[in-house]
């Protein structure tokens, strides 16, 4: 009888998510699909954010330059989004961008996602070459 009662416990929870395994371990971002350039002054790219554990929605996405990763001062903003629903991957729409380069340039940034708990990632690298049209 405890063994049925297991098996069925096992199943409604499997049903519900609560095995996936994108719920085991620490809040972490995975990968960060990006483009590998973007224009000078020309559109904004997007941001596809994969990430394993089991944080509080709504989470935030901020993404910043990191403290060597802007070669013009002040050229470099920080964008942030929050995201109520749960969801995997997170698409962070309107980043990266670039405007005032006169030179192909490297741009570093990086991704933190934070929870509402306050529970947030290790900071993911997101390089970047920003080209002129």
């Amino acid at each position: 009888m405890r063994l049925l009662l297991a098996a069925a416990v096992a199943s409604a929870l499997s049903m519900l998510g609560a095995c996936d395994s994108s719920s085991d371990g620490p809040f972490a971002i995975d990968d960060v699909e990006h483009p590998d350039t973007v224009v000078s002054d020309g559109p904004r790219g997007n941001l596809t954010i994969h990430w394993s554990g089991n944080p509080k929605f709504p989470v935030t996405a901020v993404f910043g330059p990191t403290e060597d990763g802007c070669p013009v001062p002040g050229s470099c903003n920080s964008r942030e989004l929050s995201f109520q629903e749960r969801e995997n991957p997170l698409l962070f729409v309107g980043s990266p961008r670039c405007t005032g380069y006169t030179e192909d340039t490297v741009i570093g940034y990086e991704v933190q996602l934070t929870d509402a708990d306050g529970v947030a990632t290790t900071p993911y690298p997101v390089t970047y070459v920003c080209v002129l049209q």
